[in-house]
């Protein structure tokens, strides 16, 4: 380049590359661009790990379920890694040394890309969430005149298995189970009767045994997830759940609910 201005407008993210491998005086200057950048207090928080073999540069194109696919195309690939109790700018110091790098990168005439990792690849494996929870509930109706009150406490587990099913659209199947308890605090149903112009059929009985009583619940589901192209973030997915419910009540026995529900993250 003829200068640093002529540098930063012609700059590039490149995502497709040849083949042809960088010479180990190329890698040295990349380094050197990296080693050289600006840290706070000096600390140099950052340690860099090259890496060539092919194998491993396919490895950490799956590392996150989008956006790293290029890495499995190029000839090298540089991971920027910090210890943050080695300086509170770690964050500042490794993304001035990145953009470092692919400056020196377009000097060269090399194409480069900057594949964020921080907050990302963090998808798991295996998961299990609890959870207690109070719930108040205060409801008034006009027609007929109507409350509803209750005070329950609950006690929730889950259980998800995230399974990968496929590499090229980032296909999963979350597989998840559940189960839960409800204490039953105090509750009440006042039904003030039928309307005599809006006769209508009313289930008060078993509602006041299902917000008064114990009960417990065990359910499941499935969600399938892929990208819809390769080079989207856009992600469908389509989620089948069931949720059974069993209440101490005599006059309210069980519920059961099932879902089935397709969308879309973006």
């Amino acid at each position: 380049m003829n200068s640093f201005h002529d540098l930063v407008i012609h700059r590039r993210s490149y995502r497709k590359y040849t083949s042809e491998l960088l010479s180990p005086e190329q890698v040295r200057l990349i380094l050197e661009a990296a080693l050289m950048s600006p840290a706070g207090k000096r600390r140099n928080p950052w340690h860099f790990v090259v890496v060539e073999e092919k194998e491993t540069l396919e490895a950490l194109s799956k590392v996150k379920d989008s956006g790293a696919a290029p890495i499995a195309q190029a000839a090298l690939a540089i991971v920027v890694c910090a210890d943050p109790n080695e300086s509170d700018t770690w964050v500042e110091d490794c993304s001035i040394a990145s953009l470092q790098m692919m400056l020196q990168c377009a000097d060269l005439g090399l194409g480069s890309v900057w594949i964020q990792m921080r907050n990302r690849g963090d998808e798991y494996d295996w998961r299990v969430d609890a959870s207690v929870a109070y719930m108040g509930l205060k409801d008034k109706y006009i027609l007929p005149p109507s409350a509803k009150d209750s005070k329950n406490l609950f006690i929730d587990l889950e259980a998800k298995k995230n399974f990968r099913v496929g590499d090229k659209l980032n296909n999963r199947l979350l597989v998840a189970v559940k189960g839960g308890l409800r204490n039953a605090m105090e509750g009440c149903y006042c039904y003030g009767g039928t309307h005599e112009e809006y006769p209508t059929i009313t289930m008060e009985a078993a509602d006041e045994a299902y917000l008064t009583s114990d009960a417990w619940h065990v359910g499941g589901s499935l969600t399938y997830s892929q990208q819809i192209k390769e080079d989207k973030k856009m992600h469908v997915f389509l989620k089948a759940a069931v949720d059974y419910h069993k209440s101490k009540a005599d006059a309210f026995d069980k519920r059961t609910f099932a879902s089935c529900t397709l969308g879309f993250n973006f």
